[in-house]
C-alpha cells in the first residue's frame, strides 16, 4: 500500500476533476416546474385515472383541493401526499 500526502486544496481539486469527468458525458438534464392542476379532466390524467373517479377522490375529501367559487385548484405534490398508503 503506497500512502499519498497532500494538501486540503489538492485533494478538493483532485475530487472535483474526477466528479467533473464522470459526469461530462451525462445528458443535461432541465427540471421543469410542476404546475397546478385547474380540472377535473387535469386531475384524472395526472393520476391516469377515469374522470369520475377523480372526481370521487375529490369529493370524499382523500385529496386536498382549492375552489374559489368554480375554479378548482389541485397541487400535484399535496395529491401524491394526500394518496400515500399509510403505513402503521
Amino acid at each position: 500500500m503506497e500512502l499519498i500526502v497532500t494538501t486540503p486544496e489538492d485533494l478538493q481539486q483532485a475530487i472535483q476533476t474526477a466528479v467533473e469527468s464522470a459526469f461530462e458525458n451525462q445528458p443535461k438534464v432541465s427540471i421543469e416546474p410542476v404546475k397546478n392542476l385547474h380540472s377535473i379532466k387535469e386531475l384524472a390524467d395526472f393520476l391516469g385515472c377515469s374522470t369520475v373517479k377523480a372526481m370521487q377522490l375529490k369529493n370524499s375529501g382523500r385529496i386536498r383541493f382549492y375552489q374559489d367559487r368554480r375554479k378548482v385548484i389541485f397541487v400535484p405534490s399535496e395529491i401524491l401526499e394526500d394518496l400515500k398508503p399509510v403505513r402503521k
